[in-house]
């Protein structure tokens, strides 16, 4: 009785690593599109939630609420290092951060418009109106990976907030 050896040839074993090569080959690029998405939209939707509470708490709590940089580097304060809010009371800033959002991704640029890096870049009266800057803060979040899925948080003097997609053409990363 001949036993046989059932299995794959040799020629069957390449083709079958060829193929799956291949398929690796095409998923990375799509994978790093999807994290870089993912990284962009994250990032946005924190920085949003605290821009949103800092205006309710201004409302509620009937005080001056701020705006600042998440956190100083030797090169001073920086939005990529998150943002940060803080409460006034009787006029003073409080060192007490009401709510912080992380460091945000090195590979997301973050710039804002209309707001210096620095404490109490600009708040929220407890109106719920912007403080002392008329022409409203824009952060800008540069999908460096694919720019045209950046995105644009808008403040205006009326303290409404709203994101939005920058028009491809105007979107500039910077050289990131």
């Amino acid at each position: 009785m001949g036993s046989q050896v059932r299995g794959f040839t040799l020629l069957e074993l390449l083709i079958t690593i060829t193929v799956a090569g291949i398929l690796l080959g095409l998923a990375v690029p799509a994978t790093q599109v999807l994290l870089a998405n993912n990284r962009t939209v994250a990032a946005t939707n924190a920085t949003l939630g605290v821009l949103h509470n800092a205006r309710a708490e201004a409302i509620r709590q009937n005080q001056r609420v701020w705006i600042s940089p998440g956190g100083s580097d030797e090169e001073g304060y920086s939005w990529q290092k998150g943002v940060a809010m803080s409460a006034e009371v009787d006029n003073q800033a409080s060192d007490d951060i009401l709510r912080r959002t992380g460091t945000i991704d090195e590979r997301l640029v973050v710039t804002v418009r209309n707001a210096n890096a620095t404490p109490r870049a600009f708040g929220f009266s407890p109106g719920g109106y912007l403080l002392e800057n008329l022409a409203g803060p824009v952060f800008v979040f540069c999908n460096s990976v694919q720019p045209q899925n950046s995105r644009e948080i808008h403040i205006n003097a009326g303290g409404q907030i709203r994101m939005k997609t920058p028009e491809p053409e105007l979107t500039d990363c910077g050289g990131a």
